[in-house]
């Protein structure tokens, strides 16, 4: 080592840092060394104890609940309502409702919504249903259905991601006016089994409402005999006035 010491010192056309640089080379090739760091084992091999191999057994629970595809379209039930039916319905709520500008605080609204307020239409058809047509910006339209026992169901129609459409229940339809009957939870899809092209990994369908099974079907139920009540209504008044 003072030989290398020497050589390297005596080194005259070469500058301080490449002098350096060689003797910090040198110490660390040398700290590396098998010599340097080699452990004596065979003195406490006696002493080490093995292990018992442990097998632990578990279940893996799919985060993901199951839902349907209708027209590009996502549900996590199969669909309750008609388009045409429900399009008619909100148009014609809009159209004769009352104007009135509401907060969206009770509202599970899309992440990107700017506002802290929407416009709703709120009308009475014959038939005795009662909807309430929601217009906010970037597009954002829903229809709500009072129902009996004191909720709005509210079918986001557009609006809300690319999934979203009319008929429940789709991202972001909801229950509004009892937050304890329903949670609003991010559902996720999976791009390698819904023909998404590049698109192979999990993907954001939207917020979905998650309730029991028996509220989706009584829910559901009743906006698409509120709907088809309603659109009665308009069909008959049509023929009258022809």
């Amino acid at each position: 080592m003072k030989n290398w010491l020497k050589r390297i010192s005596n080194i005259s056309n070469i500058s301080n840092e490449q002098r350096f640089s060689i003797l910090t080379l040198l110490v660390v090739c040398i700290l590396i060394s098998p010599s340097t760091y080699s452990l004596d084992v065979t003195a406490v091999k006696g002493d080490v104890k093995t292990m018992e191999e442990i097998e632990v057994e578990g279940t893996i629970e799919k985060g993901d609940r199951a839902y349907t595809q209708q027209d590009g379209k996502r549900f996590i039930t199969n669909p309750y309502g008609v388009k045409k039916s429900i399009l008619a319905v909100a148009e014609e709520t809009k159209n004769k409702g009352e104007r009135k500008r509401i907060s969206t605080r009770g509202i599970k609204m899309p992440p990107d919504y700017v506002g802290r307020s929407i416009y709703r239409y709120q009308y009475t058809f014959p038939s005795g249903g009662k909807f309430s047509y929601y217009e906010g910006k970037d597009g954002f339209i829903g229809l709500g259905y009072h129902s009996d026992d004191g909720v709005i169901v509210l079918d986001v129609l557009d609006g809300a991601g690319p999934f979203a459409s009319p008929m429940l229940w789709g991202p972001y339809d909801q229950i509004v006016g009892d937050k304890k009957r329903s949670t609003m939870e991010m559902m996720m899809g999976d791009g390698s089994q819904d023909g998404m092209g590049l698109l192979k990994s999990g993907y954001a369908i939207g917020y979905m409402a998650i309730m029991d099974d028996e509220d989706y079907s009584d829910l559901g139920t009743a906006y698409g005999n509120a709907i088809n009540d309603a659109v009665k209504g308009l069909v008959s008044d049509t023929t009258a006035a022809n």
